[in-house]
């Protein structure tokens, strides 16, 4: 397997097509399946790793989108500490220099992940990427919470803790996209409501039905609204309803 560097060095050199010369789908391929050489594995991620710090990024990503980004999110499940530690440092460096245009098709990959895989540091690894897509690419996740809340409404209840606190977490982060002025103190509110809805949801309700919206009621904002207004709905009290 070519190293690092002559793998970077024909990327900078040749673009896309020289690492398709160089079968770079194959060898990620290979390399995070030898089941057998942890090293290998691990490798193989580092490799991503500096394409990534060494501005080849978009040489790489058309194979990335084609079907690697799925393996390399799989990876951090592995069942070694190292190789996990890897796969994740390589999605966390790839988020930071990804194009824009890349930005929907991987989130929606990591929110497939966040609600199936198996392995809990998948989820948990999927929602740190998504945290410094947050930061990389505001605008791209900003105009995708209507697709990302629901899933994070869901993950905050998984059974595995290490879960539930790092989603909830985030899920604060995620908040900061959310522009609207009208909103923004209730924020805490409706995330407590998210979380504890039982509890929260009849008073953010009350909280929320007495502001005047002056603002455009963007995206976000409604998003993050969505989830309390439709438990809202299935509420008892008639007051709570209207």
């Amino acid at each position: 397997m070519a190293s690092a560097d002559e793998i970077v060095a024909r990327a900078k050199a040749d673009g896309p097509q020289g690492l398709a010369d160089l079968k770079i789908k194959e060898i990620f391929e290979k390399g995070l399946g030898d089941k057998k050489n942890a090293a290998t594995r691990e490798n193989t991620c580092k490799i991503l790793t500096a394409l990534c710090e060494e501005s080849a990024s978009h040489q790489v990503e058309p194979f990335l989108i084609d079907g690697l980004y799925e393996t390399f999110v799989e990876a951090m499940g592995d069942k070694e500490k190292e190789v996990r530690v890897a796969a994740k440092a390589a999605l966390i460096a790839y988020s930071q220099v990804m194009s824009s245009w890349a930005v929907p098709q991987v989130l929606k990959i990591l929110l497939h992940q966040m609600q199936t895989a198996g392995k809990w540091q998948v989820k948990t690894g999927a929602i740190a990427v998504l945290e410094k897509l947050v930061v990389s690419s505001p605008d791209r996740i900003a105009a995708s919470m209507p697709d990302i809340i629901p899933v994070f409404a869901d993950v905050m209840w998984d059974t595995k803790t290490t879960v539930q606190e790092k989603s909830r977490a985030a899920l604060a982060t995620l908040c900061s996209l959310v522009s609207n002025k009208d909103i923004d103190r209730f924020i805490p509110a409706l995330i407590s409501s998210l979380i504890n809805p039982v509890e929260e949801v009849p008073n953010t309700i009350m909280l929320l039905s007495a502001t005047t919206f002056v603002q455009e009621v963007d995206s976000p904002t409604l998003a993050l609204m969505s989830p309390l207004l439709q438990r809202g709905l299935n509420e008892r009290p008639t007051a709570t309803k209207r």
